[in-house]
C-alpha cells in the first residue's frame, strides 16, 4: 500500500519502509505486526490533526481488512502467535548479520539485515514490554549498522564485533542509527580480513606409510544413549521450541551454521537440561 506519510511521523519512515520490504515478498503477517506497532506509535506522537486522523485510518482499515481476509492465520489474529513469528524474524536476520560480521564479511547485505532486524525486533513492543536482552540486541543491531556503514564509506576495514562479554552501557547508542543504504559504494568495501600463515618452526617431511591403508569393516551405528533419569521440565521444553523455531527461520535466511546450531542447543536441552 502507498503512504503518505504526514510530516510529523517522520520518525516512522524507516519502520514502515520495511514494512514495504516485507510486503513485496508477500510475508503479510510480519507486515501487518510492523504496521500495527507503527499506528500505536504514530497515535502517541499525533491523533487528532486532520492530515494525522486520515493516515491513522486509512492504516487501521488496511490492518481489519487483512486481519478478515486471513482470517484463518493465527499470526494474525492470535496475539501469542504473531509473537513467536516476529521474534523468530527479528532474531533469524539477527543471527545472520551477526554471523557474516564475525566472518568478516563486509558488503551491503550485512547493513541492511542488521538494520531491518533491529526493526523487527523494535515491533515487538507492540506485544507489550520487552525484557532487556532484546533490548540490548536491538541497540548492539543498530550500533552496528551505523559503524559498519560509516567504515564502508570510508573504504576502511571496521572494527571487529564485540565479544558475549561486553556490557550493554559499553556499546554506543547511535544519535542515528539509519544509514542510507544507496550511498554505499560496494566497489569501496574492505576485504574480508584473511591472517597470514604461519610459519612452522621446524619443517618435518611427510612420512611414507608402511602398508597400505586398510579401511575398517563398517559397523551398524548404535543409537546415543538418553541421559538417565533426566525429563525436561516445561521450562526446557518451550526453549526447546523456540531454539527449533529459530533454526527454521535461519533456513529461511540460508543460515545453515545457525540451523544447525540451534537444534544442537535444542537437543541439548531435552536430553540433559543444558544448551551447552
Amino acid at each position: 500500500m502507498t503512504d503518505l506519510l504526514p510530516q510529523q511521523y517522520a520518525a516512522l519512515s524507516k519502520k514502515l519502509s520495511t514494512a514495504k520490504m516485507f510486503e513485496a515478498r508477500q510475508d503479510f503477517v510480519t507486515v501487518y505486526w510492523i504496521r500495527f506497532h507503527c499506528v500505536q506509535e504514530a497515535m502517541t506522537i499525533d491523533a487528532k490533526s486532520p492530515e494525522c486522523r486520515k493516515w491513522l485510518m486509512t492504516q487501521m482499515d488496511w490492518l481489519e481488512k487483512l486481519k478478515k481476509s486471513d482470517s484463518s492465520n493465527e499470526a494474525i489474529t492470535t496475539e501469542i502467535v504473531g509473537q513467536s513469528h516476529m521474534e523468530q524474524r527479528g532474531l533469524g536476520m539477527f543471527a545472520v548479520a551477526d554471523r557474516l560480521d564475525r566472518q568478516g564479511d563486509y558488503g551491503k547485505n550485512i547493513v541492511k539485515t542488521y538494520f531491518t532486524s533491529a526493526m523487527l525486533m523494535e515491533s515487538l513492543k507492540v506485544f507489550g514490554e520487552i525484557d532487556e536482552g532484546m533490548i540490548t540486541k536491538i541497540k548492539y543491531a543498530k550500533f552496528r549498522a551505523t559503524h559498519i556503514h560509516s567504515k564502508m564509506m570510508k573504504g576502511e576495514q571496521p572494527d571487529p564485533p564485540f565479544d558475549d562479554s561486553t556490557a550493554d552501557d559499553e556499546i554506543e547508542d547511535p544519535s542515528d542509527p539509519v544509514p542510507d543504504l544507496r550511498d554505499v559504494n560496494i566497489d569501496n568495501k574492505p576485504k574480508a580480513y584473511v591472517p597470514e600463515p604461519q610459519q612452522p618452526t621446524h619443517y618435518l617431511p611427510p612420512q611414507q606409510p608402511t602398508q597400505s591403508y586398510q579401511p575398517e569393516p563398517y559397523q551398524q551405528p548404535q543409537a546415543a544413549p538418553r541421559s538417565s533419569g533426566f525429563v525436561p521440565s516445561s521450562e526446557n521444553i518451550s526453549r526447546a521450541q523456540k531454539l527449533s523455531k529459530f533454526a527454521v527461520s535461519s533456513l529461511d535466511y540460508e543460515d545453515i551454521p545457525s540451523a544447525i546450531d540451534n537444534l544442537e542447543k535444542a537437543l541439548r536441552l531435552l536430553k540433559t537440561g543444558s544448551e551447552n
